[in-house]
């Protein structure tokens, strides 16, 4: 009975205490990097990341980018703090004085004035520009923009509407 006493009166020792193990991101790309920046709620530097970078070099650890004008000077610094906090890893992050790609914002910019410029082009769009002076285009949507076209459903009541017919009462 004594052994048994004894043993159950040794103190047990403490469990080591572990730091909890930070996830470790992996970024493979440019694009994935600004949507780690909007998924961290970083807003700031997710809005720099689109319009201030001209990419020069992303590979995993290191990335090279030309500041766009208006760009923040500080911004290389900030995204090595931010890339060593989210993933865990030292980060080379510089900036070159030139050889940047266009921005991401440049990008979509470019791409829209070329969808419009297409769009323009059309016979049928552009009589309906010249029937209708002042007339503009303001938008261009498509099936990939996840926006319906004529052709895709019929419309609902609240889509159509015709100024010139006359006002039912009942």
């Amino acid at each position: 009975p004594r052994a048994q006493l004894a043993t159950q009166a040794a103190p047990a020792t403490p469990a080591p205490v572990t730091q909890p193990i930070a996830q470790t991101v992996a970024i493979a790309s440019f694009e994935a990097l600004v949507a780690l920046a909007e998924e961290k709620r970083d807003m700031r530097l997710k809005l720099a990341l689109d319009s201030d970078v001209r990419l020069v070099r992303f590979e995993p650890g290191r990335i090279e980018f030309e500041l766009a004008p208006g760009g923040a000077r500080d911004l290389a610094s900030t995204l090595t703090q931010k890339l060593q906090l989210w993933t865990n890893e030292r980060w080379m992050v510089s900036i070159v004085a030139a050889g940047g790609a266009p921005t991401l914002k440049e990008q979509r910019t470019e791409k829209e004035q070329a969808r419009r410029s297409s769009l323009e082009a059309d016979p049928m769009v552009a009589a309906v520009l010249a029937h209708f002076p002042g007339a503009q285009i303001v938008a261009v949507r498509g099936r990939d923009d996840g926006v319906a076209t004529s052709g895709d459903a019929a419309p609902t009541e609240d889509e159509v509407w015709d100024d010139a017919s006359p006002i039912e009462e009942d």
